[in-house]
C-alpha cells in the first residue's frame, strides 16, 4: 500500500456497505465487515447457462428455454441486504456502490472470463435516467472496464421507456421489453465481435435476451451476460 493511499485511508476510513460501521484494516478489501459478508447468498453453485442457483446436478428452471446470450454470472441472490444494497444504488443515488460491485463483478469473472472484446452496459431509457441521475449498469460496466482491462462501450439504447418488470410474469416481461433496444445511430459492430453483456438484476433473463437478441442481429458473436443479482 502506498503512503498516498495511507494518508487516504485515514482521512476517509473504509466502511462496509451493508451496514456502514467502519471497517478494520484486514476487512477494508472486502468492502464488507465478517458478519454482513456471511449475510450475503453468494452465488457460488449456480447454472452456467442462466446463472439460476442450482438445487441439484440440472438446471430446471432454463430447461427448453432458447437465449441469445451464451452464458450469464451472477455474484449473489437478489434478497435481503443485497437487495437493499441495490436498492440503494438504483433509487437512493449512491453511485459509488456501483464501483464497489463491479470490482466484485470482475473479480468474478476474471477466474472464468471467456474471450470476450467489449463490455456493454444495458441501456436506461433518457426519461428513467434523467430521473435516477445515472444508468447504474453502465456504472457496472465502467467499474469492471477498469478492472479487467476492457472497453465499455454504449453500443445499445432503449427506445421504448417501458414499464417496470417489478411484480410481471415471464410471459409478460418478454412482451413488455420487446423492442425496447436498438444499436445506437453511427455503431457499427464487427461481425462475430465476443460481448459481455452488464446489468444489475436478472430475474427472467427477459431484459438481457432482448438485448441480447438486438446485438446478435447488428453482427456480434457470442454474448455473455454478468450482473450483481439474480
Amino acid at each position: 500500500m502506498s503512503i498516498f493511499q495511507s494518508f487516504l485511508n485515514l482521512l476517509f476510513p473504509a466502511r462496509c456497505h451493508l451496514c456502514r460501521q467502519l471497517l478494520p484494516a484486514e476487512e477494508a478489501g472486502k468492502g464488507l465487515c465478517l458478519s454482513c459478508w456471511d449475510k450475503v447468498s453468494w452465488l457460488k453453485h449456480c447454472c452456467p447457462r442462466c446463472a439460476m442457483p442450482l438445487e441439484g446436478q440440472f438446471c430446471t428452471w432454463c430447461q427448453g428455454k432458447s437465449f441469445a446470450f451464451q452464458k450469464a454470472y451472477a455474484l449473489a441472490r437478489y434478497q435481503g441486504e443485497w437487495r437493499r444494497l441495490l436498492h440503494r444504488l438504483k433509487y437512493g443515488r449512491e453511485g459509488h456502490i456501483a464501483h464497489y460491485l463491479g470490482s466484485l463483478m470482475a473479480e468474478m469473472m476474471d477466474s472464468k472470463m471467456p474471450a470476450v472484446s467489449v463490455i456493454v452496459p444495458v441501456p436506461l431509457h433518457d426519461k428513467r435516467e434523467k430521473e435516477r441521475g445515472f444508468n447504474q449498469s453502465l456504472l457496472l460496466a465502467r467499474a469492471m472496464g477498469r478492472k479487467l482491462g476492457l472497453p465499455c462501450q454504449e453500443l445499445l439504447i432503449r427506445v421504448a421507456d417501458t414499464c417496470s418488470q417489478t411484480g410481471l410474469k415471464r410471459s409478460q416481461r418478454e412482451k413488455n421489453v420487446q423492442g425496447a433496444f436498438a444499436v445506437k445511430e453511427g455503431q457499427a459492430i464487427p461481425r462475430g465481435l465476443p460481448l459481455l453483456l452488464v446489468d444489475d438484476v436478472m430475474t427472467t433473463g427477459a431484459t438481457a435476451n432482448e438485448a441480447s437478441r438486438i446485438l446478435r442481429q447488428a453482427g456480434a458473436g457470442e454474448i455473455v451476460v454478468a450482473v450483481a443479482a439474480r
